[in-house]
């Protein structure tokens, strides 16, 4: 180790900055390789086009070696992933506000459809809601008086809703001001998160409301949705730690397993059968392909699907362009594979 890379070390030891240059040096030390990319020109990405620690997110998809060194990765291994992701995050946001837009559509008609006045179920969701908080802090190790005061503390979720557009340069004021009296559920469903949204058709389902059983694949994939959602939105890195599998535990760390439904919409296609189960228990993998089945299974609109199949095998030709480095990463093949086989039958 020469004195130059021992002085890297020791400034980030003790968590100080390190230039660009240096990171160059820092991603050689750990066997990151500059054969297909010159040091100058990842000196220049990292300087005008992305930053560290985006781009060297994705070394999680590849192995070391006993000594902690990065084993068959370039820095255009980096590179090439850094710029699939940020395409596959632009089509996510698509796609989750598809899903996002079909679902409230269908569940308003539901809920026009039946016998509800769209105040009643307002009372019911609150009530839901707070049950599940007074459950969650029951369960909480602090004393039976902390107990009381956080339940007194719980704010209705009409109020957490409404409130969060009592500010004057919300986009959403006006209606604040004429609904904040006595909202109905269609204007709660208009100003409701996608996390919301998600919560809400879980209480439909449970409550058996009119037409529920439209909505059980959503009330099971939304939550998993809303991760890769809330990834692409904050422009998070999506496609890293795609080599593990089995990754799925409680708390508890009891075993759980992708659902039927989402195993068994994979089998549908040509792809390998006996491979569907173990790469859906990555996590990762299992997010983004239940954004794919929601949006196939609540998306109707044929321009919209049209549009999304173009675009999802747009970034498929665009994931092949450097094919020839992953020669030596299959799991990252039989990934683009699976994903390949869901869009081509979609």
């Amino acid at each position: 180790m020469d004195n130059e890379v021992a002085t890297i070390l020791e400034k980030i030891e003790r968590l100080q900055k390190i230039n660009v240059e240096e990171q160059i040096k820092y991603m050689r030390f750990k066997g990151i390789k500059f054969n297909e990319i010159s040091e100058q020109s990842a000196i220049k990405t990292l300087s005008e086009n992305t930053y560290y620690y985006k781009m060297t997110a994705f070394r999680k998809n590849f192995e070391r070696d006993s000594d902690g060194k990065y084993q068959n990765l370039d820095f255009k291994h980096l590179s090439d992933l850094a710029t699939i992701d940020m395409h596959l995050r632009y089509i996510l946001m698509k796609l989750t506000l598809d899903i996002e837009h079909s679902l409230k559509t269908k569940i308003i008609a539901s809920i026009t459809d039946g016998d509800d006045d769209g105040y009643s179920i307002v009372k019911a969701y609150n009530d839901y809601q707070q049950k599940k908080f007074n459950s969650w802090i029951d369960k909480e190790q602090i004393s039976e008086d902390e107990k009381t005061e956080r339940k007194l503390r719980y704010v209705d979720i009409v109020d957490k809703i409404m409130n969060e557009r009592n500010n004057t340069k919300s986009y959403d004021y006006d209606l604040y001001c004429k609904r904040i009296k006595n909202p109905s559920i269609w204007v709660l469903l208009e100003l409701m998160t996608f996390g919301q949204l998600s919560s809400f058709i879980k209480f439909y389902c449970e409550h058996n409301l009119f037409e529920s059983s439209k909505y059980g694949s959503a009330k099971i994939f939304l939550p998993y949705a809303k991760n890769v959602r809330n990834c692409a939105a904050h422009s998070r890195p999506i496609l890293l730690y795609l080599k593990q599998e089995f990754q799925f535990a409680d708390k508890e760390k009891l075993p759980r397993y992708p659902h039927k439904k989402l195993t068994d919409y994979l089998k549908r296609t040509s792809f390998s059968n006996n491979r569907v189960y173990p790469n859906l228990t990555n996590m990762r993998v299992h997010d983004l392909a239940s954004v794919l089945y929601l949006h196939d299974m609540y998306v109707e609109s044929s321009g919209i699907r049209d549009n999304r199949k173009a675009e999802l095998k747009k970034l498929m030709d665009r994931c092949k362009r450097n094919e020839y480095l992953y020669i030596n990463q299959p799991w990252l093949c039989e990934k683009y594979a699976m994903f390949n086989k869901m869009i081509e039958e979609y």
